[in-house]
Parts: C-alpha cells; sequence; structure tokens
C-alpha cells in the first residue's frame, strides 16, 4: 500500500493511534510531520518571561547591574493550513510587552581637579538617572512552508522561513547618540570625572524584537518508535539575518513520551550559534561590579562596549501535551542555560488549538 508524504498508511492499531496523536499535534510546528491535505489548525500562545542576570557578550554570567530585572508577555497566534502533497504553510504574530526596571543611580565619581584651586574632589556626586524602559506592541511576524521530502521510518522536511519586524521601534544603544553626556577623566582610562549634561543620556536598549528581516532555512528530521510509543524530531539550519545583524546555525532536538492516548510529555532544546560578526548598531556598558548599591555605584567600573544583534543560546525546556479529539492544551516551561548577548531567562507558556 502506498504511504502518503507524513501521513499514516497500513499499520497495527496501537501505532496506528499513537502515530496519529504524533501527526495531529498542533503544538509541531517547525515538525518533520505535515498536515494532510486541507486540514487547518488554529493555536492561540501566552508566554512569560523572566531574567535578573545576563550573559555579556563575551559569555560572562553575572547579575544585571543596579538590581536590573527584564520581564516579557506575549499573546500570539499561530496558523497552519496543510496544501497536500507534502507541503504545510504557517503564519504567526504575536503582541508582546517588555520590561526592563532598575535602580536610579546616584553616582559616584573618581577624584576630580578643579583647575583653579588644584584642590581634589574625592566622592564627587553626580545627579541620580535611570535605565528603566517599558514598550509594548505588535513583535515579529513569522511566515514559513514546509515540504516533506521523505516519508516512512524516517521523515525529512526542508522548511523556509521568513521573520519580518511588526513595526515597532528597532533596538538601539543603551545611550541616547551613543553619548553617556560624562566626561572623560585624562589621568584615569575608562574613568569619568563629571556629567556634562547634567542628566545622563540613558534610554536603554530594550525592544520587542531585532528589527531586521530573517530567511531561515532548515532540514526537519523525524522518527517514531512503536514499541515504546517514544517520537524524536531535529532541526538544523541557517539563519541569513539582513539590517546588520550577524548570521546564525540553528539547531534544535527534541524527544516525547506517549501516555495513553491523550497525554505526551516531551523535552527539548535549542541552539542559536553566530556564524559572523554583525554591525554595531550603538553603545552599551557593562560593569565588573553588577552587585553594587545603586546609591554608592562606581563610575570607574563602567566599561562601555560595542553593542551588536548578534546573540547566542542553548536552551532547555519541557512540558506536557493534553489532547481530545480535535482540542489541544500544551503546557511548557523553559530556561536559558548558556548564552552570549543575552539574558539568562526563565520562560513558561500555555497554548490551546484547534483542529478543524
Amino acid at each position: 500500500m502506498r504511504v502518503h508524504r507524513g501521513q499514516v498508511g497500513a499499520a497495527p492499531a496501537a501505532w496506528g493511534v499513537a502515530l496519529g496523536v504524533v501527526l495531529a499535534c498542533a503544538s509541531a510546528t517547525g515538525s518533520p510531520w505535515v498536515l494532510p491535505e486541507s486540514a487547518t489548525v488554529l493555536q492561540l500562545d501566552f508566554r512569560t518571561e523572566f531574567a535578573d542576570r545576563e550573559f555579556l557578550p563575551d559569555g560572562t554570567n553575572q547579575d544585571f547591574p543596579i538590581n536590573g530585572k527584564f520581564s516579557s508577555q506575549t499573546l500570539g497566534i499561530n496558523v497552519r493550513h496543510g496544501f497536500g502533497e507534502g507541503f504545510e504553510g504557517s503564519l504567526a504574530l504575536s503582541y508582546k510587552a517588555v520590561a526592563f526596571s532598575a535602580d536610579p543611580v546616584t553616582a559616584v565619581g573618581p577624584i576630580a581637579i578643579d583647575p583653579i584651586t588644584t584642590e581634589a574632589t574625592i566622592g564627587q556626586i553626580l545627579p541620580t538617572f535611570a535605565v528603566n524602559k517599558q514598550d509594548e506592541g505588535l513583535a515579529d511576524i513569522y511566515a514559513s512552508v514546509r515540504y516533506n521530502l521523505l516519508g516512512g521510518p524516517l521523515l525529512i522536511t526542508p522548511e523556509l522561513e521568513v521573520k519580518i519586524p511588526g513595526g515597532y521601534e528597532s533596538p538601539s544603544g543603551t545611550f541616547v547618540n551613543d553619548d553617556p553626556g560624562l566626561v572623560p577623566n585624562p589621568d584615569q582610562e575608562g574613568a569619568f570625572v563629571e556629567q556634562r549634561t547634567g542628566d545622563v543620556n540613558a534610554a536603554d536598549d530594550v525592544s520587542l524584537g531585532d528589527g531586521q528581516v530573517d530567511l531561515r532555512l532548515s532540514v526537519l528530521f523525524g522518527a517514531f518508535i512503536a514499541p515504546s510509543r517514544t517520537f524524536a524530531r531535529a532541526g538544523a539550519g541557517i539563519n541569513f539575518r539582513f539590517g546588520g545583524a550577524g548570521q546564525q546555525f540553528v539547531g534544535d532536538f527534541k524527544v516525547g513520551q506517549l501516555l495513553g492516548d491523550n497525554f505526551i510529555f516531551f523535552a527539548s532544546t535549542k541552539a542559536t550559534l553566530t556564524l559572523t560578526e554583525g554591525e554595531v548598531i550603538g553603545k552599551s556598558f557593562a560593569t565588573g561590579d553588577p552587585d553594587t548599591p545603586a546609591q554608592a555605584f562606581p563610575l570607574t567600573s563602567l566599561e562601555f562596549i560595542d553593542l551588536r544583534l548578534d546573540k547566542d543560546a542553548l536552551e532547555f525546556s519541557g512540558g506536557a501535551i493534553f489532547k481530545v479529539d480535535a482540542y489541544e492544551v500544551i503546557l511548557t516551561g523553559g530556561k536559558i542555560l548558556w548564552g552570549q548577548n543575552i539574558s539568562e531567562s526563565v520562560f513558561a507558556s500555555f497554548s490551546t488549538s484547534y483542529r478543524y
């Protein structure tokens, strides 16, 4: 009997039911198992994310300075449709709110020399500044198409995905016009003697996304082990990033276990690695004293660094799927375990879907 790509042919009843659950999962966005012809899945998602630590561009893992905290909440909608002959398409968009907050700083400057009296002013108190910011709106929009090239015990499905920004403000440096408003100390490299503009021009760099277009080419693999009712899927590809961002390798692996006909438990890992260095979009800062209280934050600890859109990350997540007929509920939680130029985020999501 001929077996159509990504669909179930003749099989024992238990195997057919189990694999049918896997194939029908609406949560299988980016899956080698494509939807059959004319099938449509509508999925709604809510994701919340929090971080109080970060990975610097060199990979250093530390607390956000001055008690900084990042949070985001995202409401998303995803539509998948099977076009037949192994083709499937999807469209996803989301509304996102992001916030970064930190304690206001009354910075203590280094020794300054009065040019008239030649007296030293120790511990000069500079005006208060803060790097708080909030934003919300339509985030990135994703459109993708998949083609199941090879069916059978091992599925192979190429995927093409395009990401475009939703019209939000693009990210920039932490300081307005890359100017922190501080006068350098000529006698101490990297230190400052006064605040030139009266206020540090802090704007922070929180944004709803990277504000540029991506084109990702991936190959997806899938397999189902009938005796243990276990499935595995993996993907690898190149993310071509435009707008000054560096190119990336992306890869993921996911394994799931069916319990009965309605439950699936899964664990997954995802890696993003920068292959080429992107352009500088502004200036930010790092400090070797991230735990110093805001009331005594030393300007001598600031190191101004180039800010790029390049991000590396290793992410782990796990969760469960509960499915009844055409309805599905998905619970997921995870954490970024390692990265460069990215927050050490903890996240959780709740999704529900219906298959037509």
